[in-house]
């Protein structure tokens, strides 16, 4: 006898309930990113695509399963939504989950530095005027042309401009 995929997203010990959050929490396998996946009828699915399409409906045109929570091992079909991947990215965005600035794995600068770097040619920029400030700045403070040109055109560190 086949369980319903309801069934077994709901099995006690396959889900656990967050009184505080209102989480479904999957117990069961998951991913290096924390999502959880189920097995159900000879293949693999995600756990909350799995729960959306049992407890909500089928889920058309490549949208994804995204969480009201952030809660990758939430199943609660009430914290739920579809969206597009851009959908996906603009509420990531919303909710600040970005990496950015120092916590980037490819970040060349802490936070001092940049704000270093901007108050440095700022002052120069007063002191000499705005042609001389970049150049002056960033060898001042053994910083590339590429990465100055990054920070000044908003490139990088785009979010964080008033960083003084």
């Amino acid at each position: 006898m086949d369980v319903s995929l309801k069934d077994k997203l709901m099995a006690e010990e396959n889900m656990a309930v967050d009184a505080t959050t209102g989480c479904w929490n999957w117990l069961r396998g998951k991913n290096e990113d924390g999502y959880g996946y189920v097995w159900h009828q000879g293949k693999m699915h995600r756990a909350s695509r799995a729960s959306y399409e049992a407890f909500i409906g089928l889920i058309e045109g490549g949208l994804l399963v995204l969480h009201k929570c952030d809660n990758r091992a939430c199943i609660n079909p009430d914290h739920l939504f579809l969206g597009t991947h851009q959908d996906n990215a603009v509420d990531r965005n919303a909710k600040g989950r970005q990496v950015q600035g120092e916590r980037h794995p490819n970040a060349k600068l802490t936070f001092a530095q940049v704000a270093e770097y901007r108050q440095l040619k700022q002052a120069i920029s007063q002191e000499r005027g705005e042609r001389y400030s970049a150049k002056a700045a960033r060898d001042a403070l053994g910083l590339s042309k590429t990465i100055t040109d990054h920070l000044d055109s908003g490139r990088r560190w785009k979010g964080l401009h008033n960083i003084s």
